[in-house]
């Protein structure tokens, strides 16, 4: 199974320290904010939605990016929200 987890959060929640735990146990990468950016200027995307969707193709954590929205249709993926 090719697992992607989304977290929608809010300042304060804790989320990317649950992230970083998440990667460590389950040994996938997790991105964030800069690493999309990084993404989009290393591979010349137009929009964050490629990159997002570039990144989704392997399993991985993606904090924030509005990435739930972008793979709503993608059907490993598991939602966290952070509230």
């Amino acid at each position: 199974m090719q697992l992607v987890i989304t977290m929608s959060r809010r300042y304060g929640t804790g989320a990317s320290v649950i992230a970083n735990e998440l990667s460590k146990r389950l040994g996938i990468p997790v991105y964030d904010k800069v690493d999309v950016e990084q993404e989009i200027h290393k591979n010349h995307y137009d929009t964050e939605a490629e990159a997002i969707r570039e990144l989704a193709e392997q399993p991985c954590i993606i904090l924030g990016r509005c990435a739930s929205e972008i793979l709503r249709e993608k059907s490993t993926l598991q939602q966290i929200v952070m509230r």
